[in-house]
Order: C-alpha cells, then sequence, then structure tokens
C-alpha cells in the first residue's frame, strides 16, 4: 500500500504530461505491488503473522526464496492480462518535448537526484 501511495500521483502526473490514460499503468504498479509484497515476510499482514509465529524455523531470506518462484510466474500472466485488456490504451506513440519537460520540472538537487536513482536501480 505505501508504495501505490508514493507511486500513484507520480504515475498520474507523467500520465497526463504523456496524455495517457493513467488506469492500466495505475493496476499494473498496484498488481506488481500486491505480488511482490506476498514474497517478503514484510510484504503482507499474513506474512507478518506467518513470521511472527515461526521465526525460529524460518529466517526472512528462506521465505523470500520459496514465494519468489510463485511470484515471478503469476507475474506473467497478471501482465499479459493488464496489457491486452489495455492495449487500446497503452498503444501508439508520445510526442514529448523533453526540453520542455526540464523546464517545468527542474531537478533542484542534482546530488540527491543522482543518489535517488542509483537506490532505484537497485
Amino acid at each position: 500500500v505505501t508504495t501505490i501511495l508514493l507511486l500513484a500521483p507520480v504515475t498520474v502526473r507523467l500520465c497526463k504530461l504523456l496524455d495517457l490514460e493513467p488506469v492500466p499503468l495505475l493496476l499494473a504498479e498496484v498488481l506488481m505491488s500486491k505480488i511482490g509484497g506476498a514474497s517478503t515476510l514484510v510484504g503482507d499482514p499474513p506474512n507478518i503473522i506467518i513470521g511472527s509465529r515461526l521465526s525460529e524455523h524460518i529466517t526472512f531470506i528462506d521465505f523470500l526464496i520459496n514465494m519468489t518462484p510463485g511470484a515471478l510466474i503469476i507475474s506473467v500472466p497478471a501482465m499479459t492480462h493488464i496489457l491486452v485488456y489495455f492495449r487500446k490504451d497503452i498503444r501508439g506513440t508520445r510526442d514529448l518535448d523533453s526540453q520542455d519537460l526540464r523546464r517545468s520540472y527542474p531537478i533542484k538537487d542534482r546530488v540527491l537526484a543522482i543518489k535517488c536513482g542509483v537506490v532505484g536501480a537497485l
């Protein structure tokens, strides 16, 4: 939920700039956030309960190793469904002047932007 609260405003703003319908992208973000959260001990409340009850038997990494294959497998049909169902909204080319974007949304702290890029890439 926190991931979506942080990403949704950015997604909506970018969609407005690119003249895109935000719903398909928001749904994809929600689906992938839920699927990814299910693969960690702290991603979903039931997983937190499992982790607290079985903490002496299973580690965070053990849980991740066992849940990630399922999360990866279910991600493919989930994204395929989004892409097929919303293909008309996603398709096409978008013309965006990057200089206009830089003027509208200038980077005020270059060092912080680089740090965020590095963390985002991880």
